[in-house]
């Protein structure tokens, strides 16, 4: 189930999406003073990270146990507004709600998403022993998602002029996108 959680992550272009804008927005947050602000970028991704994985094992654990139930639709289409409005928080200065705040609110709703594919892999009668293992999946290979893409998009952010382009351009690309997907997935 480890590798279960792990394939769904890398193959889950709707949250490498979310990760993406939500980092880059963690990235853009970093303090000019601070001496070390790779690393204080990179800590704050992985509090990033971890606040979406505590928020997404809750409701993860609840829709597989059985004891909440919605239909897949629309939390499909919730989950690419959740990328679609982190995508165009990229058009604003970040504030103290990007980050940890806003991943672990969203990753409420991704948890109702992933409860569904765990559901395609194992059926409806999940145990706490392979949600905890699908869970440590998705943990292992979002942590390794962030450390190879906190890197890349410090160096993007950390010149003004490129900053200028890229942020607009990636946001305004993932936004795109997102919307595409909500719409396909109320269709």
């Amino acid at each position: 189930m480890i590798v279960q959680g792990i394939l769904h992550l890398l193959t889950g272009f709707d949250h490498l999406a979310f990760m993406l804008v939500a980092l880059m927005a963690v990235v853009r947050k970093r303090d000019a003073n601070d001496p070390a602000p790779l690393r204080t970028a990179a800590v704050e991704s992985l509090k990033v990270v971890t606040a979406f994985t505590v928020a997404h094992s809750l409701t993860l654990t609840l829709a597989a146990l059985g004891a909440v139930t919605l239909a897949s639709k629309p939390v499909e289409a919730s989950i690419a507004a959740t990328v679609f409005v982190t995508a165009l928080s990229g058009f604003w200065k970040p504030t103290r709600f990007h980050g940890w705040p806003l991943a672990a609110a969203f990753g409420l709703v991704h948890g109702f998403g992933f409860a569904g594919a765990l559901a395609e892999v194992i059926g409806r009668d999940a145990g706490v022993a392979s949600i905890g293992a699908f869970n440590i999946g998705i943990e292992m290979a979002q942590v390794a998602v962030a450390l190879a893409m906190v890197p890349v998009l410090y160096a993007a952010v950390r010149r003004p002029r490129v900053a200028r382009v890229a942020v607009p351009v990636i946001s305004g690309a993932v936004a795109v996108v997102a919307a595409a997907w909500m719409v396909e997935r109320l269709a």
